[in-house]
């Protein structure tokens, strides 16, 4: 492995802060989606659409909407990783015996 040298500890260095930035705009989507949409929030339906307007954006809009675009499908996917979709509960239920309502995703933080 290379010696870094300070072009790549730059490089570095900017992007962990571009990262840092953009993990808070997603902090501050989860939160204001949360707030505007509380659960029962079908979490899983809402991710894929914006995946879907996250494409569109990459293929033919200007970047700070594609930002945009990825801003919200990570808060989706932050969502359903901290809440769950309560409105699947019954499709997983009926799916295999002993699947965990994903609620219970919040009961293992506690």
């Amino acid at each position: 492995m290379k010696d870094m040298d300070h072009s790549d500890i730059e490089a570095d260095r900017r992007v962990r802060e571009e990262a840092a930035a953009f993990l808070d705009e997603v902090f501050a989507e989860f939160v204001r989606a949360r707030r505007k949409f509380p659960q029962p929030n079908p979490s899983v339906a809402a991710l894929t659409e914006e995946v879907g307007e996250l494409a569109r954006a990459v293929l033919s809009r200007p970047l700070p909407e594609v930002r945009a675009e990825a801003t919200q499908v990570a808060a989706m996917a932050l969502r359903i990783a901290v809440e769950g979709d309560p409105t699947l509960d019954p499709f997983r239920e009926a799916q295999a015996e002993g699947l965990l309502p994903s609620t219970s995703v919040l009961d293992r933080l506690v």
